[in-house]
C-alpha cells in the first residue's frame, strides 16, 4: 500500500474514526495527477478491453485494479523464476552479481520514486516495474541472442510466415518484451485454471513499452518479427496510437528507471568482478558529471560528501615495508598489477628467497582484496548519491515537458510523439545519446566485450541451441512435459488456423516450435544446465 494510504489509515487510527478501505483508495486517486492513470477513469474510458474477464471480484475493497495486477505478477511462476536467472553476470561465480528478479525490485523502486514526486499511480508504476522483465529466457540477453537467433533462421517458420509478414503470435525471432505479454496473456495461468494473468491493458501495454526503440510508423510495426498488443486486445482505441507511443507516464518510469538500474548494476557488478576499477571509472565524463552535481546537492543540502582516491602502490609499500629483503624495493617501483603477474613471481623466485617472496605474496594478495573491497564500498557510497541526482534531474526536466507540451491527461501522453520521462538533454548526451556517451565506450565497447562477459554469451547460446536441437528431434519432443504441450494447443491453435495454416501437419510443426519456444524461454539458467546434464551426460 503506498504512503497516502498509509498516512490516511494513522489518521483514522488516531480519531478513532471508522473509515474504509474504498475510501482510501478513493482518497488516493484524488491526489493523482489528471494525467496519470486512474484506475476508474481507464475502465470507463476502455470499457471492456480494460481488463478480459469481469470477476466476482470486480469491486475488490481491499485493492484497486493494479494493485491487484501487482499481486497476480508477484504469485505467477514466471516472476519467481526470475530469482535464477542471469542478469549480466553469471551468478554462479558469486552470490552478490544481480539476477532478474532483484533487477526488476530494483527498478520498481526508482520508478515509483518518480511516480510518486510526479503524483502518478504508484500501484500501476509498480506493476509495470516488476512485471517488465517476466518474458527473459535463461542467460539473460545471451538466451534472448540465441532464441531470437534459432526462431529468425527457422525454415519451417519461413516457409509459413515470410519477412516482412505480419505474425498471429511473436514466431519469426524473440524478444523479452513481446514474449512477456506472451507469458501474461497466454502462458502463464490464472489460479492454475484460465490461461493468463488477466492484467489490465495500461499494466500490458507498460511491460510492451519498456522496449528500448519504438516504431512510430504503424507501417514498420506491421513489419516486426513479433505481434503487437493490439493483436491481442482487439480494442479500436488501441490500435489507433498506442502501440505507435512510449506508453503512459507510468511506463515511462519504468522505462527510465531501467535504464539507471541496469547502468549502475552492471557497473557494480563489473567493478566487483575486477572489469573496472571505480577510481579510474570516475573520471570519464559523464560519472564526473554525475559527482560534481551531487557535490552540490550536498553542499546544498549542509551534507559532507567526499570519495578518497585509495594509492594502492602506497598501501602495498606500507604493508611490507617491515620486510627486510631486495624484493622490497622491486615491490615499492611495481604496480599491484605486476606484483601479482605470473611473469614477476617467476623472476622474482629465482632471483630471491622463497620465504621472503611467500610474504610478500599474502601480504599482497591481502591489500588487493581489501582495496577491491573498498573500491566497491566507495562505488556504492557513489551510486546511492548519482541515483539520487539522476532521479532529481529526470523529475526536473520532466516536470518542464509536462508544462511545455501542456500535457493535462493520458490522451495527451499517449498521443506525444516523444518521451516525456527522462534526464535533461545534456545529461541525456553523456549518457547515452552522445558520439562518446559513457553507455557506448564504457559499457557495450569494454564491459559486453570482455571475456567474461564474452564466454558468458557463448555458453550460453551453446546451450540454449543444443537444448532446442534436442526437442525439436521426434524422440526428444517426448521429453517436454505434456502441460505445455497442451498450454500451446489451447491458447495458440485456433489463432494459427485463423492464420491460413490449416494443414493438419502443418499445424502440428508450428505447435511443436511455439511448445519449445515457450519452455526453453521459461527455464531458469540451472534447469537448462540440469536438463543438459540429463540428457547429454556434460
Amino acid at each position: 500500500m503506498n504512503f497516502h494510504s498509509i498516512n490516511t489509515i494513522k489518521s483514522a487510527v488516531r480519531y478513532n474514526i471508522n473509515i474504509s478501505t474504498t475510501e482510501i483508495i478513493m482518497d488516493y486517486d484524488k491526489k493523482l495527477a489528471g494525467y496519470a492513470l486512474n484506475h476508474k477513469e481507464r475502465k470507463e474510458y476502455l470499457g471492456p478491453h480494460f481488463r478480459k474477464h469481469k470477476t466476482d471480484r470486480e469491486e475488490d475493497q481491499y485493492r484497486n485494479d493494479y494493485q491487484r495486477d501487482c499481486d497476480r505478477i508477484i504469485w505467477s511462476n514466471a516472476f519467481r523464476r526470475l530469482q535464477n536467472k542471469t542478469q549480466v553476470f553469471a551468478h554462479d561465480d558469486d552470490d552478490h552479481y544481480r539476477r532478474r528478479l532483484t533487477h526488476s525490485i530494483e527498478v520498481a523502486g526508482i520508478a515509483c520514486s518518480i511516480a510518486r514526486k510526479l503524483s502518478l499511480n504508484e500501484d500501476a508504476t509498480r506493476a509495470i516495474a516488476l512485471g517488465h522483465d517476466i518474458g527473459h529466457a535463461p542467460f539473460g540477453h545471451a538466451g534472448e541472442k540465441a532464441l531470437n537467433e534459432i526462431l529468425r533462421d527457422n525454415k519451417k517458420l519461413g516457409k509459413y510466415f515470410p519477412e516482412g509478414v505480419r505474425q498471429p503470435v511473436p514466431l519469426r525471432g524473440f524478444n523479452h518484451c513481446a514474449h512477456a505479454i506472451e507469458v501474461v496473456e497466454r502462458i502463464e495461468t490464472l489460479h492454475g485454471i484460465d490461461p493468463g494473468l488477466d492484467l489490465c491493458l495500461d499494466i500490458r501495454d507498460g511491460i510492451l513499452k519498456h522496449i528500448y526503440h519504438i516504431k512510430r510508423n504503424a507501417d514498420d510495426i506491421k513489419k516486426e518479427p513479433f505481434s503487437a498488443l493490439s493483436e491481442i486486445v482487439k480494442c479500436k482505441e488501441y490500435q489507433d496510437y498506442h502501440e505507435c507511443n512510449y506508453g503512459s507516464l507510468e511506463a515511462q518510469c519504468v522505462w527510465f528507471a531501467d535504464k539507471v538500474t541496469y547502468l549502475f548494476g552492471d557497473l557494480e557488478d563489473a567493478i566487483r568482478a575486477k572489469i573496472f576499477r571505480f577510481d579510474i571509472m570516475r573520471q570519464r565524463k559523464m560519472l564526473d558529471k554525475l559527482m560534481r552535481m551531487a557535490q552540490k546537492m550536498a553542499e546544498k543540502a549542509k551534507l559532507k560528501f567526499n570519495i578518497s582516491s585509495t594509492n594502492i602502490e602506497t598501501q602495498i609499500v606500507a604493508a611490507i615495508k617491515p620486510l627486510e629483503c631486495d624484493i622490497v624495493r622491486a615491490a615499492r617501483k611495481a604496480k599491484l598489477d605486476k606484483v601479482l603477474s605470473a611473469k614477476f613471481k617467476n623472476h622474482y623466485e629465482e632471483k630471491y628467497p622463497k620465504t621472503g617472496m611467500q610474504e610478500l605474496y599474502d601480504k599482497s594478495d591481502e591489500i588487493q582484496a581489501r582495496y577491491r573491497d573498498d573500491d566497491v564500498r566507495q562505488f556504492i557510497f557513489w551510486r546511492n548519491k548519482a541515483i539520487s541526482v539522476m532521479i532529481a534531474d529526470c523529475v526536473r526536466a520532466t516536470e518542464q515537458r509536462i508544462v511545455d507540451k501542456s500535457i493535462k491527461s493520458v490522451d495527451d501522453v499517449l498521443d506525444d510523439d516523444e518521451r516525456i520521462v527522462d534526464v535533461s538533454d545534456d545529461l541525456k548526451k553523456s549518457w547515452r545519446e552522445g558520439k562518446d556517451n559513457f553507455y557506448k565506450k564504457a559499457m557495450e565497447e569494454i564491459l559486453f566485450r570482455h571475456r567474461i562477459i564474452l564466454r558468458h554469451t557463448y555458453n550460453a547460446g551453446h546451450k540454449i541451441r543444443r537444448l532446442f536441437e534436442i526437442y525439436d528431434s521426434d524422440e526428444g519432443y517426448e521429453l517436454v512435459p505434456s502441460d505445455y504441450k497442451d498450454t500451446t494447443t489451447e491458447n495458440y491453435e485456433a489463432i494459427i488456423r485463423d492464420s491460413g495454416v490449416t494443414k493438419n501437419h502443418d499445424l502440428k510443426d508450428i505447435m511443436k516450435i511455439i511448445t519449445i519456444r515457450n519452455y526453453i524461454a521459461g527455464m531458469t539458467d540451472a534447469f537448462v544446465n540440469q536438463k543438459l546434464k540429463e540428457y547429454t551426460g556434460i
